[in-house]
């Protein structure tokens, strides 16, 4: 859950327990918060070098080349596929 702490500083966002932020210790024990901007970076780049990886890109322009020369040939009959395939 996203938590905003306001200081003289400004807002700052968080991810932590939003009952424990909320409520104190007696509802939740949790008091941990990371800063929202690193865990959403973290996030990101686990999730890149998952998804963009070679193999994963090649399937897509595939399926892309695909689609396109299926609408093409109905369309416009010698087009070309997308990335030179």
């Amino acid at each position: 859950m996203r938590v905003v702490r306001k200081t003289r500083f400004g807002r700052f966002h968080y991810c932590g327990c939003a009952y424990h932020a909320r409520q104190g210790s007696g509802v939740c024990q949790n008091p941990t918060l990371l800063p929202q901007e690193t865990i959403e970076r973290e996030l990101l780049d686990k999730l890149q070098q998952a998804v963009l990886t070679p193999e994963t890109l090649d399937r897509l322009l595939n399926v892309v080349n695909a689609k396109l020369g299926a609408q093409a040939t109905v369309s416009r009959p010698g087009s070309r596929n997308c990335g030179g395939r």
